[in-house]
């Protein structure tokens, strides 16, 4: 029984050592890319992978440890034997990967995802895919560590024949070891099993990459990933790509510069679910916001604002990084395509500014962490940075979060980004909160958009009292609309008309109380940000400028697998399955350019959405 427990624990160790050099090799082979990382986050990445190395290794014991087991009740060799053989198959297969992650990541920017995976179905194409990596290189390297590794464990460590001991006690350490095994597969007790978002910590590529080890990565791609074709392919792609530009291409490089200084503070404070609907100043049929309404009054309108999608990391991609909505799934729940977005925060992090992400919510949902790790915030809260005292599922009350950021703001360096994403008027909106609606089947939803209304308008006013005010421009907008207050169709545009509002002290006084009436989108926000700035915003092919005269405006959703297009004078409600216009306005019959520029658009957004 000792000798099990030895061999197993031995195992354990040696599995470690192995994957922690893989990280260390990974890192030395593509140091080029460590140049700005100081010697702590390099550090880090050894640190945040232990766990889901522990689990990997859990994946990698489990043959030789049944083998084992069988061995303490019956004595035979061949049990050990194949325990060694499995795991000098596995040392193997662990180098291999290691080393072509290693290649992958110097040639193309990722480890093995669904792309590679592709490629060994056309070994030509991936041949001169990867014609970049020095093959005699790796080889040498999964020689000798192959050889090294192999040495060490069959001189040391091997598998040997065990002693038949008590068959009671025997059973009970077989069942506690085997019971040990799922929680070191899901990494711990925690609510959500161990994912590739736990080893994300960095705005760095490499280290977040380091810090993922090659088998589990591949074992989640091979479980979960697939090749896809583009559903939306309603043009030949030259025909969609020449639509596309022509919405993109404009007749004069301009903006409205509606800001006193060229580095302002900005606050993008993102209200949870809240729908234009809810203000009387965007067509609401009463005043379920009334602080938002009057603030109004103080900064620049849009009035014609749509989200990209429906859900929250739909939302916070499309204003961070200005990446719409795909139909039927969500970029950031994709390792090795949210990466490769442009960045919000990390131009103003290049620009000087701080990032900062005020949240009192679980950041690991979605891999919301993760994403934004690699976007350059350097101050991250959530539920556990922080004492909460009113919290519901979703995160602490909204006052909490206000509050927790007017306290925090003045220790911010300046200029300074900074995200305060709310959570309070979240379904199934049963937060306790004051009950000013008592009717009607919205009237949960309306009482938690108040709730979060007064929180959002005693904010401001506590903000202009604060020194860095005067310097501030403040965001207001949605992640994403709901179908309440109305009870909105999911395809309908009301469903995903949003607020956007920009005011404070960094707000030129003539623009105060104006509106902007034409078409936008959350996707929009960089461009218009950064041109104030003055800083590029060439990254952001899919952003355009609002403030731009020369701009025209329109506004493009996504809902499951239709979309809506918005233009000045059109819009158009699709829904793919059906093959047809299923709303449109202010005409019965939509133009078909309109109709055209929106299958344009939707295809060659998931064309790029698939090439990520």
């Amino acid at each position: 029984m000792k000798s099990l427990l030895k061999y197993i624990l031995q195992l354990f160790a040696f599995w470690m050592i192995l994957l922690a050099m893989q990280r260390g090799l990974f890192l030395w082979y593509n140091n080029a890319e460590l140049i700005l990382c100081s010697a702590s986050e390099i550090a880090k990445a050894f640190l945040v992978a232990l766990r889901m190395d522990a689990a990997t290794t859990g994946f990698l014991i489990i043959l030789p440890l049944l083998f084992m087991i069988i061995a303490l009740f019956v004595q035979r060799r061949i049990f050990p034997r194949l325990a060694n053989i499995i795991t000098v198959l596995l040392i193997l297969i662990v180098i291999c990967l290691g080393l072509i992650d290693m290649g992958l990541y110097s040639n193309w920017g990722s480890r093995i995802n669904s792309k590679a995976l592709f490629y060994v179905m056309f070994p030509e194409e991936g041949m001169r895919a990867v014609g970049a990596v020095p093959v005699w290189l790796l080889l040498g390297i999964l020689i000798i560590q192959f050889a090294l590794f192999t040495w060490i464990y069959l001189r040391f460590l091997r598998a040997k024949p065990l002693a038949s001991g008590k068959k009671i006690i025997s059973i009970i350490v077989a069942v506690l070891l085997l019971a040990s095994l799922p929680v070191l597969f899901r990494g711990g007790f925690q609510k959500y099993p161990l994912g590739k978002n736990d080893v994300y910590y960095s705005r760095y590529p490499v280290l977040n990459y380091a810090a993922l080890n090659s088998p589990w990565n591949f074992m989640y791609i091979v479980s979960s990933s697939q090749r896809q074709k583009n559903p939306y392919q309603y043009f030949k792609k030259e025909e969609a790509q020449k639509q596309c530009m022509e919405l993109k291409t404009l007749s004069c490089d301009s903006t409205t510069i509606i800001l006193t200084t060229p580095r302002p503070n900005i606050i993008l404070i993102m209200m949870e679910s809240c729908s234009a609907e809810n203000m009387q100043r965007l067509g609401g049929k009463e005043s379920v916001m009334p602080g938002l309404d009057s603030l109004c009054n103080e900064g620049l309108l849009f009035t014609r604002a749509y989200a990209s999608g429906f859900r929250t990391e739909q939302g916070l991609i499309a204003l961070l990084s200005s990446f719409p909505a795909q139909p039927t799934v969500t970029i950031q729940r994709e390792f090795g395509k949210f990466e490769k977005l442009p960045s919000l925060p990390r131009t103003l992090t290049d620009a000087g500014y701080t990032c900062n992400y005020y949240y009192s919510g679980d950041l690991n949902f979605a891999n919301t962490s993760a994403y934004l790790n690699s976007s350059a915030f350097t101050k991250l809260l959530d539920r556990d940075a922080r004492e909460w005292q009113k919290t519901t599922e979703w995160g602490a009350l909204d006052e909490e979060l206000f509050q927790c950021h007017l306290r925090e703001s003045g220790n911010d360096a300046q200029p300074f980004f900074s995200v305060l994403m709310t959570t309070t008027n979240h379904e199934p909106f049963d937060a306790p909160v004051a009950r000013h609606f008592t009717i009607g089947e919205a009237q949960g939803y309306k009482n938690t958009s108040h709730y979060t209304d007064s929180c959002l308008f005693a904010y401001i006013q506590a903000a202009k009292k604060q020194e860095w005010y005067a310097r501030t421009l403040f965001v207001i907008t949605a992640d994403h609309a709901h179908f309440y207050p109305e009870n909105r169709s999911k395809s309908d545009p009301e469903r995903h008309h949003i607020p956007l509002l920009l005011m404070g002290g960094a707000l030129k006084e003539e623009y105060r109380g104006s509106v902007i009436n034409k078409p936008s989108s959350q996707v929009d926000l960089s461009a218009l940000l950064l041109r104030q700035l003055n800083l590029p915003d060439t990254a952001f092919s899919w952003s355009r400028n609002p403030l731009n005269p020369c701009c025209p405006g329109y506004a493009f959703y996504s809902f499951d697998n239709g979309f809506g297009w918005i233009t000045e004078n059109e819009t158009v409600v699709y829904d793919h399955e059906l093959k047809r216009v299923i709303a449109s306005g202010p005409d019965s019959i939509p133009s078909k350019t309109c109709v055209q520029q929106g299958k344009a658009y939707l295809q060659m957004m998931y064309e790029e959405y698939l090439g990520k």
